[in-house]
């Protein structure tokens, strides 16, 4: 057998025959970059995976599939149940052939990766909206291998193929938490049936199952049996460890969880030792020093002092207030002698002659008038 320059050397005719007799070892069919295959054999190759059901992985990119094998591939996806990858990239497929496949898959709930990028036509942007319409009727594609031009069907894809994803994770957790409740129950079959022993709250509670009303007694035990029953454990009284603990009541396991804490009459406090009068002297004469540095802080209440003399002030001030005499509003004006500059603002005043003169005299001269009078003098 020659070698092939595209490095693929899948031996088509054997191939073919296993994937007809349903081979179980085959689980991978690679025909990516093979020369001159026939439509024929192509055709004959989809035809023959829609009975097979122990291939999971079909790839034929670059081998020059038009839109026949495309509406092959269609109906192959209809009845086959195994297949999982599908790889058509780089072909003559057009849009007409990628819709006829995705159309097929709404009956498909086993593919979950297909890559058909890199067509040599173009699909258009009608055959992406119908795409993304399929689709929806989807639930098991995970992934796509394909780059939409329009930005609408891109993220209806990407949308649709997170829900997938989410319900995928869903659907695992789902069939995680029964499977532990499965061998949960066998635990528990095992213990009451196979063992024959009373299973205990605390196993119950770790089980997270509520505990029987009705438990299974043990049988008594016979001459010949030798090892002692769990039930029987309990009761063997333990011997003391120490003489100061000899007077103390033992508890069994069961009644240190449901014994309840003693009445506060019944316990015992040590005695401590007595204090000399000279310790306890000297503790009051601390304690007093302290509350006596206390008081003295506090003793001296400034709030009050304060709002005393505000209340001072406001009486001394309404007192003030009511001696005052009203000012009259209409006072004389107070007595100034009168310079030249103000006896000649009077005479303008009276006057009914304007002084203009150039504005630029009050701007650059050095001894002027102040504003008011330059409106006067304006004016």
């Amino acid at each position: 057998m020659s070698a092939r320059p595209s490095g693929n050397q899948t031996n088509l005719d054997r191939t073919l025959q296993s994937i007809r007799e349903n081979n179980p070892d085959v689980k991978e069919v690679n025909l990516n970059n093979i020369e001159n295959i026939p439509k024929e054999m192509l055709v004959d190759f989809v035809n023959a995976l829609k009975k097979n059901k122990h291939v999971k992985t079909f790839s034929m990119a670059n081998v020059g599939a038009d839109e026949n094998a495309a509406f092959t591939l269609a109906n192959m996806l209809r009845e086959n149940r195994s297949i999982v990858t599908l790889n058509i990239e780089s072909n003559f497929i057009t849009g007409k052939g990628i819709v006829a496949i995705i159309r097929c898959l709404q009956f498909n709930e086993f593919l979950t990766e297909l890559r058909f990028h890199n067509q040599r036509h173009m699909l258009g942007h009608h055959a992406e909206m119908e795409i993304a319409r399929l689709l929806k009727a989807n639930n098991t594609l995970l992934k796509m291998g394909y780059h939409f031009e329009l930005p609408g069907p891109r993220m209806v894809v990407t949308n649709l193929l997170s829900r997938n994803l989410d319900r995928q994770r869903q659907k695992r957790k789902e069939e995680q938490q029964q499977q532990q409740i499965k061998e949960q129950e066998e635990i528990i079959n095992m213990l009451e049936n196979s063992l024959g022993m009373e299973i205990p709250p605390e196993l119950w509670a770790m089980l997270n199952q509520p505990p029987p009303t009705t438990n299974s007694k043990m049988p008594p035990p016979t001459s010949n049996s030798r090892m002692p029953t769990i039930a029987e454990e309990p009761k063997i009284p333990m011997p003391p460890l120490r003489k100061s603990k000899q007077n103390k009541p033992e508890l069994n396991s069961e009644n240190k969880f449901k014994s309840e804490p003693p009445p506060f009459q019944e316990v015992k406090l040590k005695k401590f030792q007595t204090k000399s009068t000279a310790q306890k002297l000297r503790e009051e004469a601390d304690k007093t020093s302290l509350r006596d540095m206390i008081q003295l802080k506090r003793a001296k209440p400034k709030s009050s002092s304060s709002q005393n003399s505000e209340l001072a002030e406001k009486v001394n001030l309404k007192d003030v207030m009511k001696t005052l005499k009203p000012v009259p509003r209409n006072r004389p004006a107070p007595l100034v002698k009168l310079t030249p500059r103000d006896e000649l603002l009077k005479d303008i005043r009276q006057s009914n002659v304007a002084y203009l003169k150039a504005v630029r005299n009050y701007l650059y001269g050095h001894k002027l008038f102040s504003c008011t009078d330059r409106w006067l003098l304006y004016r």
